[in-house]
């Protein structure tokens, strides 16, 4: 079975305190506090002190990468790297699927029109949460709404399949609170965020 974990990150990849949201003009990348989910394979051992050294590496420089205002196309290529670096580390899992949510939640999903190219970069990492059963539906159907013009219809309603299976199968898991001793505010952030996830699932289903 596979287990599920969620984070609450504040602007970046650690916890931390959070400014209020900013308006996003030409790729100036705003800084909100945001929660997001995993999913985490099965059979998933813990990282040595030696992997999890170097994951610390590699996600302090994608941090600094995806909060800078450097054009999306600029960003991608310099993410390319540390994502190949990361494919040996026992957390891989979580580092591309914090790097897909940050880079549609926090970029391409905020810009009102994107290029063929930026939409080549929104659907390669929208597929980088397909490939993980990300249960975040509230950031993959969003993206698919922008990848209906260039995926084909077939692509689509595979990758919403996909996306309602996931976050349907993780919804189900959640009967308990998952975040019993937060305060009270981090509570409702939490609930709201669900609540988010539960409406975009409604909306490709009405899509089918």
């Amino acid at each position: 079975m596979k287990k599920t974990v969620f984070a609450f990150i504040f602007g970046g990849f650690a916890v931390g305190c959070s400014e209020q949201p900013n308006t996003v003009n030409n790729n100036h990348v705003a800084v909100k506090e945001a929660v997001y989910f995993y999913s985490t394979p099965p059979n998933t051992r813990v990282a040595s002190p030696e992997e999890k050294k170097e994951m610390r590496r590699i996600k302090a420089q994608a941090h600094v990468v995806i909060m800078s205002n450097e054009p999306h196309e600029k960003a991608h290529e310099k993410l390319k790297p540390l994502l190949n670096q990361a494919q040996p580390l026992q957390e891989v899992w979580s580092f591309e699927q914090s790097l897909a949510m940050k880079m549609l939640d926090q970029r391409l999903l905020k810009s009102e029109t994107l290029t063929p190219s930026e939409l080549s970069i929104l659907g390669f990492y929208t597929n980088l949460l397909l490939k993980w059963k990300n249960p975040d539906a509230s950031l993959i159907q969003p993206a698919l709404a922008k990848l209906s013009r260039t995926w084909s219809k077939e692509k689509l309603q595979e990758a919403e399949n996909m996306a309602i299976s996931s976050a349907t199968e993780w919804m189900q898991k959640q009967e308990t609170p998952m975040c019993k001793d937060c305060a009270s505010n981090e509570k409702n952030l939490d609930q709201s965020k669900l609540s988010q996830i539960s409406s975009a699932v409604q909306v490709m289903k009405r899509a089918e």
